[in-house]
Formats: structure tokens, C-alpha cells, sequence
């Protein structure tokens, strides 16, 4: 079995599988995790930039800012709380990570189909803002400036949010779900929505509204559903973290497909007010909101941040 093959394939869904069982509350097998899934992203790296059907570029550095020496992949595929730390130290500023992931959707995004809706305007203002927060000496949470894209399922403030049915195709909610402000209030930078099936009621990821999306590993391909657009999205290193939902695999499912990490919680854990039909802030009925990302570290860290009661 090559390194392709356990890489992009069974391994990095193994791990987030086994993050998902019961007794990975134990905090040191959780660090046990987050110590492999480095080895897997060391591991993915070099057959990501050579497979022709996945959009990664060679290695560059970023425009305009002299103090980050880290190639252009490094911040397409690294995990979300690395790029934390990075506007952190002043590596890079929030603009330019935004600006790095809009370069990566105008470049990219056509042939995957992941991100469904944008809205980079109020996307950069926030951004901007994070900087200035940070130059007072102020930090907003774990993913202070970190931009990021929720699954077409949630409802978010201002920007379009369908559920893939061509009912809803101009509902622009005026409030977020639960879930999707305690992302923001730690300093997550929502900038997109990805893709899903109709009301997310299948293993694929296609809409009469959006069309299609592509697996980033192969564009001949799927990449499952319902969180088809999420898990195709962090492939491709358009974005570094996620928002899901799940019943019966639509996390789990195309995360294993696309090689990336993600998390059904227990029923209850998160919130999931705000993730029914669009427009609907009851509580769903089975469904669970978990996280999906580039490593397991940040699975935990999202967990965190969307936990709790009602």
C-alpha cells in the first residue's frame, strides 16, 4: 500500500473515526491523535502538490508580507490553529490569510465546486478589524482573524444560506445557528458557504441551485455527502475549518473520501438550533453539528468552542 493511498484514503479517516469513539474524551489519547495526524499531514503534503487533480500550487512566497517565509501550500493546507498562531505573532496579518484563501477560490474553486456562496466584502472588514483588535493587545479567542466556510445546512447572518433547495435560493437568514456564533465569537472569520444535496438528505453533494461538487483528489469523482462541500473545501485548501452536520455519515462519509478530519459529536453536545430547514431556529431532529478540519487538534478546539447548552 503506497503513502497516496494510506494518506489520502483510509488512514486520515481512521483516525478521525477513532477520534469520534467515546473514550477519546481521555485527554492523552486525544494528544496521542493530535501527534499523528502531524504525520499525516507530513504525509499528504508531497502527493497533494504532485496529483495533477488535486489544486495545489508550488510553493511561493506570500505577496507582500517579507516575514513569512512559510510557502504559499504550508498556509492552504495547514491546520487552523497553526494560522492562529501565526496572526498571533505578527507572521501574517488577517487580510493577508483572507486574501490568500480568496486567491485560492478565484484559482481553484471552478473546478471543485466546494464554496457555493461568498460574502469577502464584510469577510475582509472583519479582518481588518482583527488586526486592529490584535495591535491593541486584544485576542478574540482561539481562531482570532482565521478565515473559515460553513456547511450550506447553518444559517448565517447577511449571507445566502439554501440548504440546497431551490426554494430557499435567496433566504439570507438574519441571525446565525448557535454553533456558527460561538465560531465567531472565537475570532472565526466566516467568508463562504460549501455545498450540499437537497436539505442534505444524501451521500452525495449535488443541488439543483449549486450543481455538483468534485473531489479535489479526483474531479471525476464525488466527495460524499451531505457535508460533500465541506470536506472537498479543506481538500482543496480553500479553507481551514468547517462547520458539518450528520445523521447517518454526512460528516464522517466524506471526510474518509477526501482524506480530511471530522467529528460526529453525541446527539445533544452542540446545539444544533439554527441547522434545520433555513429560516427555522428550532432544534433538528437527529441531526448533530460537528466540526471538520486538517488535523485533530483543531477538531478538539472547535469542539470546545461549540459545546455547551442551549
Amino acid at each position: 500500500m503506497t503513502w497516496r493511498r494510506v494518506a489520502g484514503e483510509p488512514a486520515a479517516f481512521l483516525i478521525a473515526w477513532v477520534f469520534s469513539l467515546p473514550h477519546c474524551a481521555d485527554p492523552a489519547l486525544a494528544r496521542t491523535l493530535s501527534d499523528v495526524s502531524e504525520v499525516l499531514n507530513a504525509a499528504i503534503a508531497p502527493y497533494a502538490l504532485k496529483n495533477p487533480g488535486y489544486p495545489a500550487e508550488n510553493a511561493k512566497k506570500t505577496p507582500g508580507n517579507k516575514r513569512n517565509t512559510r510557502p504559499m501550500s504550508d498556509l492552504s493546507f495547514a491546520p487552523a490553529h497553526v494560522l492562529a498562531a501565526m496572526i498571533r505573532r505578527r507572521e501574517i496579518s488577517a487580510v493577508e490569510l483572507l486574501d490568500h484563501f480568496t486567491a485560492r477560490h478565484a484559482a481553484h474553486n471552478g473546478k471543485v465546486n466546494a464554496i457555493v456562496a461568498t460574502d469577502f466584502e464584510r469577510a475582509l472588514a472583519q479582518a481588518e478589524e482583527a488586526d486592529h483588535a490584535l495591535s491593541r493587545g486584544e485576542l478574540w479567542g482561539p481562531y482570532h482573524g482565521v478565515p473559515m466556510t460553513i456547511k450550506d445546512a447553518l444559517e448565517t447572518e447577511g449571507l445566502t444560506t439554501t440548504g440546497g433547495s431551490p426554494m430557499f435560493k435567496d433566504h439570507v437568514p438574519e441571525r446565525d445557528a448557535d454553533a456558527v456564533a460561538r465560531i465567531k465569537a472565537a475570532g472565526a472569520i466566516v467568508f463562504g458557504k460549501t455545498n450540499v444535496p437537497l436539505f442534505s438528505g444524501d451521500l452525495q453533494s449535488y443541488n439543483e441551485v449549486y450543481g455538483t461538487t468534485n473531489n479535489p483528489w479526483d474531479l471525476t469523482r464525488g466527495p460524499g455527502g451531505s457535508s460533500g462541500g465541506a470536506a472537498a473545501a479543506l481538500a482543496a485548501g480553500l479553507t481551514p475549518l468547517e462547520i458539518g452536520s450528520d445523521i447517518g455519515g454526512s460528516i464522517r462519509t466524506p471526510s474518509h473520501l477526501c482524506g480530511v478530519f471530522g467529528h460526529k459529536p453525541t446527539y445533544g453536545v452542540v446545539t444544533p438550533r439554527g441547522q434545520s430547514l433555513p429560516g427555522t431556529y428550532a432544534a433538528s431532529d437527529i441531526s448533530v453539528i460537528g466540526p471538520l478540519t486538517h488535523d485533530a487538534g483543531d477538531l478538539r478546539t472547535m469542539m470546545d468552542v461549540m459545546a455547551g447548552p442551549d
